[in-house]
């Protein structure tokens, strides 16, 4: 038995868009294999809906599946998710693991996501880090400070209704 997991998109992922997973066990093998698929999402991801399902369930975030894999067979699970984890820049991974009477293994799929800088002339504060609508900045010029600051990060900056001038401000750097 092999298993593959892959995500699109895989990287620059904004908060709460969707992605698609697609999970592949194939048998190559001569034999028969009895197999229990597993696949835990992570806690900043949530099911959608089934694109391709060959007799899988999804309960509360973990997809399973088991039965008998003939030769030459190949069994594709596609799915949707959101990533609903928002202003941080890290790197989300999942990982399907099988267990067969013959042998077991593993595939993760991994994506990036994109941070978000939130800016809000009214935030309340006291804090402005720009994380979320609480603590957002006032000034856009605040925001492009962060991202010229670390051009490594993929940055997404959202605002709050209002006219904003990106050279109003500018006395925050991350």
């Amino acid at each position: 038995l092999a298993l593959a997991k892959q995500v699109t998109p895989a990287t620059s992922v904004p908060y709460q868009s969707v992605i698609t997973y697609t999970v592949v066990l194939s048998n190559s093998g001569t034999l028969t294999d009895t197999a229990a698929l597993t696949d835990t999402l992570p806690v900043s991801v949530t099911f959608g809906a089934w694109v391709q399902n060959p007799g899988a369930t999804e309960t509360a975030g973990e997809i399973t599946w088991s039965g008998a894999i003939t030769p030459a067979t190949v069994l594709t699970f596609t799915f949707t998710a959101m990533h609903t984890a928002q202003g941080f820049n890290q790197v989300i991974t999942n990982t399907a693991i099988y267990s067969g009477s013959l042998q077991t293994g593993s595939a993760a799929a991994a994506f990036a996501q994109l941070r978000l800088i939130f800016v809000d002339k009214d935030a309340p504060g006291p804090t402005h880090d720009g994380l979320t609508w609480t603590t957002a900045y006032t000034t856009v010029q605040d925001a492009l400070d962060v991202t010229n600051a670390d051009s490594d990060v993929n940055y997404e900056i959202w605002t709050a209704e209002g006219v904003y001038y990106p050279d109003e401000g500018g006395s925050h750097v991350e």
